[in-house]
């Protein structure tokens, strides 16, 4: 880890440096030569070392403790905050509003503090909880999220609430695809596929585009950092060109020339798409189709054995 000096000043900072898509965001902004400052939860040798080694600032500590962020010497023109808690496993609702809620309050804080330009919050669309009508987009209401989706929700409304300056951005996001990717059910996909394992599918014939590869998220989020002017927006991404389940499955089984079954149930539980044509016409969002960066996902799972 690097001595904490008296003061630094970087392109970027991105929280969560440690998770498979906050590393991904460190990576791509540093090797495309952007000065980069992460912040990790944990100290993990190997992964600072990497970091220190190509350049980037590299801090530890708890996001949630009033005095961590207040004590750093370092300010940033962007802050990318995609540190967060997911409601996987016995996640229990105190740590879920430690990591997801009090730790976005003391970074919008710190964004106000020391004059950031633009503060980018990733969320997810788990915010809306049960979806009626079968799409998702920037106008979708909230009904009913589980205790991960609310206090997401709770960290969106610190992040949109009045900026005191700059810009604010919430991006809702889907699974999101690319090695290292874990806990989101085409992840999981991909993995069944390889080991040859049945496949079960809900609701075969609803359309699906409820992914996005990371380097598609990485390449928006620079081009989005950009913006300067005041103000505050929230809003979902996703793939083009949404395709059944049962055929984005059958694209997985074929590219990785697996033997798996496909199992598929009728569901009561409504399926949905995620419109994301606000984040394409104001802001400029591009990204492959969903069958695209599914094919992409699979391929690296093949060549890596990384899922």
């Amino acid at each position: 880890m690097r001595p904490r000096g008296p003061s630094a000043s970087h392109d970027y900072l991105v929280t969560g440096g440690g998770s498979f898509i906050g590393r991904a965001i460190v990576e791509q902004l540093a090797s495309g030569g952007h000065s980069v400052a992460t912040i990790l939860r944990t100290a993990r040798p190997s992964l600072v070392a990497e970091y220190v080694e190509a350049g980037i600032d590299v801090q530890i500590g708890d996001l949630a403790d009033p005095t961590f962020l207040s004590g750093l010497g370092l300010r940033a023109d962007v802050i990318v905050h995609a540190a967060a808690t997911s409601g996987a496993g016995f996640v229990g609702v105190r740590k879920l509003e430690q990591d997801n809620v009090a730790a976005t309050a003391e970074v919008v804080a710190f964004a106000d503090r020391t004059v950031c330009g633009h503060l980018i919050a990733l969320s997810t669309v788990s915010v809306h909880g049960r979806i009626a009508g079968g799409v998702i987009s920037e106008r979708t209401g909230f009904v009913g999220p589980d205790a991960y989706g609310f206090t997401k929700r709770r960290a969106e409304l610190l992040v949109t609430q009045a900026p005191q300056r700059g810009r604010r951005s919430v991006v809702r996001l889907p699974g999101v695809l690319g090695p290292g990717a874990h806990r989101i059910w085409l992840a999981q996909v991909v993995v069944d596929a390889a080991a040859g394992r049945d496949i079960n599918i809900y609701n075969p014939d609803a359309q699906f585009n409820n992914g996005v590869l990371v380097d598609d998220l990485v390449g928006f989020l620079s081009r989005l950092g950009a913006l300067r002017e005041q103000g505050a927006d929230a809003f979902p991404i996703a793939s083009a060109s949404p395709v059944t389940i049962r055929e984005i499955v059958e694209v997985v089984v074929s590219e990785l020339g697996s033997d798996s079954r496909i199992v598929a149930t009728a569901s009561e539980s409504e399926s949905f798409i995620i419109d994301d044509n606000h984040a394409r016409v104001e802001y400029g969002y591009t990204s492959l189709t969903i069958e695209a960066a599914v094919r992409r996902h699979a391929r690296a799972f093949a060549a890596t054995g990384v899922s």
